[in-house]
């Protein structure tokens, strides 16, 4: 229980990070954004570190441990991050929601391949519906752009589709990283001192980049106005990856991933309230985004609750909610449980 309450709080957080990123993007670039974010996550994490003990975790961590974590936070901090920033700055955060559940789709089948966790017809009910959002949005391109006439910018749909599926291939594989990293040793000090290292990882790579890009001339050419909200998005985004590294030491991808992709909820919301003249949202985007989110929902329900909770039918509870078995490798490291 208190993994899921974890994931969703990591959600809300989630949410005012891109709304507060959406506005900076605006008027600034994506690599002012990168720079900014992950710099900021490095004191944020050695804080948090320090308030939850550990250090003492970060000192025992075996080498493999390390590998694994510095890797999740390149694909996330840097490919996830990056990619996602360009689909918010070309789509706007609503039209890019769609695209971007697909993470749930790919954690869920990294997780059936590696972790040893398992695919009902439940979630493959799930992934449909997840897949109806990004049709239905495709299907009306003309109206959105037209829609976009009366905003401050108009969306680049083959870009912006594009970043938003590398985004969800990223987002979707670091949390198999994360979990490979932890290992059996899945406490909270150790998820912290993981977080830690793979933003620090990633702030290496960030600070190669400013370098090459020409150090303190690159920096002082930020907008100090976009700085301001891409330093609100650095504070909401740490906090939501501190609460999300915890949730995976407490509960299975297959349940953390798509709970914590219901902050698709929070991001349109809070971009809606904060950023309505730069976001497309009419009632078939709020359509494809709430299939999304059933879709998530359906991925990520308990099977026995499922079961108790509504009367099926034995045949329908079959189909549904057995387990299916997915030949492959799965078995890199110990089956986790249903978390709590």
């Amino acid at each position: 229980m208190l993994g899921a309450l974890l994931a969703l709080a990591s959600g809300a957080c989630f949410g005012l990070n891109i709304a507060a990123l959406r506005r900076g993007v605006l008027s600034a670039s994506v690599l002012q954004a990168m720079t900014i974010t992950v710099l900021f996550g490095v004191p944020a994490f050695a804080a948090a570190a320090l308030v939850f003990g550990a250090y003492p975790a970060l000192a025992t961590m075996s080498v493999p441990a390390f590998g694994w974590m510095a890797a999740a936070g390149l694909v996330h901090f840097i490919g996830g991050r990056y990619s996602d920033y360009r689909a918010t700055q070309a789509l706007g955060v609503a039209l890019s929601t769609p695209v971007q559940q697909f993470t749930v789709a790919v954690s869920l089948a990294l997780a059936v391949a590696f972790l040893n966790e398992h695919v009902t017809g439940l979630k493959m009910l799930g992934l449909l519906l997840m897949l109806a959002g990004p049709v239905a949005l495709s299907m009306r391109r003309r109206q959105a752009e037209a829609a976009a006439a009366s905003k401050v910018f108009r969306p680049s749909f083959g870009p912006g589709i594009f970043w938003a599926a590398v985004s969800a291939v990223c987002y979707g594989t670091s949390p198999l990283l994360i979990t490979l990293g932890l290992g059996a040793e899945r406490t909270i000090a150790n998820a912290v001192a993981g977080g830690l290292v793979s933003y620090v990882a990633a702030a290496v790579v960030v600070i190669v980049m400013v370098v090459a890009l020409g150090g303190l001339r690159f920096l002082r050419g930020f907008d100090p106005r976009a700085s301001r909200w891409f330093l609100l998005s650095g504070l909401f985004v740490s906090f939501s990856q501190l609460l999300f590294y915890m949730a995976l030491a407490l509960a299975p991808v297959s349940v953390i991933v798509p709970l914590q992709r219901l902050s698709v909820v929070f991001r349109v919301v809070f971009s809606g309230l904060l950023n309505h003249n730069a976001e497309i949202l009419d009632r078939f985007v709020l359509l494809a985004i709430l299939l999304s989110v059933i879709g998530a929902m359906c991925i990520s329900l308990d099977t026995g609750f499922v079961r108790a909770a509504l009367p099926w039918p034995e045949a329908v509870a079959e189909a549904l909610l057995r387990p299916w078995s997915v030949p492959g490798v799965a078995g890199v490291v110990a089956p986790q449980g249903s978390g709590e």
